[in-house]
């Protein structure tokens, strides 16, 4: 006897982004240095807009960590997708 089943699944991709930023940065938008924070849509824009303003310094090749295939957030600089 055949068995058949039905298969349903969800999935929700989470990013992590990563930037270097001043204290103040973190300060003024009450970012806690060091945590993994979650944020919706509305906070993103928000962060992200800042961001598009505050220059971001590029690291030293020495610097730099070597960014994994499999863990795009190490990088140092954001990345975008293709």
């Amino acid at each position: 006897m055949t068995r058949t089943y039905d298969v349903y699944g969800v999935g929700h991709a989470l990013v992590d982004i990563q930037y270097q930023v001043a204290p103040e940065f973190l300060a003024a938008y009450q970012i806690e240095k060091g945590v993994m924070t979650l944020v919706d849509e509305a906070r993103q824009r928000t962060l992200t807009a800042a961001l598009n303003r505050e220059p971001i310094p590029r690291l030293r090749a020495a610097q730099r960590p070597i960014p994994s295939s499999a863990s795009p957030a190490m990088a140092a600089e954001p990345i975008t997708p293709a």
